[in-house]
């Protein structure tokens, strides 16, 4: 009883006793609460240095890059040692090297990294006389063209003569080592351009067909060397020593060509005196001899 009224008799002292208890936990968690973020704050700060330190390190290595590889450029681009001293030349038959240097302009002494090797390609495809070319560099001063030329086939009058490739393209005046070759004469062009591709289907099959009759024996002394479109629409080939002529409709070159093989066996020996041989006919064929023609043996049935 004494003890509960002792209890009692000072309850501010009490109270006392136990709200600085209370205010001190408080406290407490307050510091370790603000210790927490001061620590976050801190990693969060180094954590931006840290992060800023190596965007400075990449920019300074960048930089140093650069300049090196610049520094190594501009040395490789002005270097002496690398200034072409030799072009070799690959594939060329018609053109010389002095022609195809012409052409592309200065090589020799230009900086072999500086070369436009894709520019130097397109121009020497450019050339009507080349079919296909490659460039390539030879370290240190040297480059290497491989080109493959275009291959004179036949000729073709217009107001001169060219010389057509076997593909039919134009490739340029023709000279008298290609007095050979043969000689088209009558079809028209709309336009001379070297390099361009004139030759029709009906041209190719021409020529096609002078090339059968040159592998015939009758041809082995005599070829074929002029096809010729008439204004009649014909084709009018002619051999090269004793001009004979053939006629054929450039719409039945093999028939024409198979009915003179018939008319071939059919002759003994060979005429020394035939001038024309028109195989233009569906159902005959006709033989005109110098001087006459010769009534017997100009015409015949088609064989099959």
């Amino acid at each position: 009883m004494n003890y509960a009224l002792l209890e009692f008799k000072n309850p501010i002292r009490s109270w006392d006793q136990v709200a600085p208890k209370k205010r001190t936990g408080r406290k407490t968690v307050a510091r370790k609460k603000s210790k927490k973020r001061t620590k976050k704050s801190a990693g969060l700060f180094w954590e931006k240095v840290k992060t800023l330190a190596t965007l400075c390190g990449q920019t300074v290595l960048i930089f140093v890059m650069s300049i090196t590889v610049y520094l190594g450029y501009d040395f490789l681009a002005s270097a002496p040692r690398f200034a072409v001293q030799q072009v070799s030349i690959f594939g060329n038959h018609s053109l010389t090297e002095t022609q195809l240097l012409d052409w592309t302009g200065p090589i020799k002494e230009q900086n072999i990294f500086q070369l436009d090797l894709d520019g130097l390609t397109k121009r020497l495809k450019q050339h009507p006389w080349v079919r296909s070319v490659s460039v390539e560099r030879i370290f240190p001063d040297a480059l290497q063209i491989a080109l493959l030329e275009r291959i004179p086939y036949a000729r073709i009058q217009r107001d001169k003569t060219y010389i057509l490739d076997n593909f039919g393209a134009l490739l340029g005046d023709a000279g008298s080592d290609h007095a050979n070759l043969p000689l088209i004469v009558g079809w028209p062009i709309e336009e001379i351009k070297l390099g361009q591709n004139v030759v029709t289907d009906q041209m190719l099959q021409g020529l096609k067909t002078m090339r059968q009759f040159n592998q015939l024996e009758f041809f082995r002394e005599d070829p074929v060397s002029v096809m010729e479109m008439t204004p009649d629409q014909r084709i009018r080939f002619t051999t090269k020593n004793r001009a004979i002529k053939f006629l054929i409709s450039p719409n039945s070159l093999y028939e024409g060509f198979d009915n003179f093989k018939i008319l071939l066996d059919a002759w003994d020996n060979k005429p020394e005196d035939v001038e024309l041989i028109d195989l233009s006919f569906k159902d005959k064929m006709v033989v005109k001899r110098r001087h006459r023609e010769s009534a017997g043996s100009s015409t015949g049935k088609r064989q099959s």
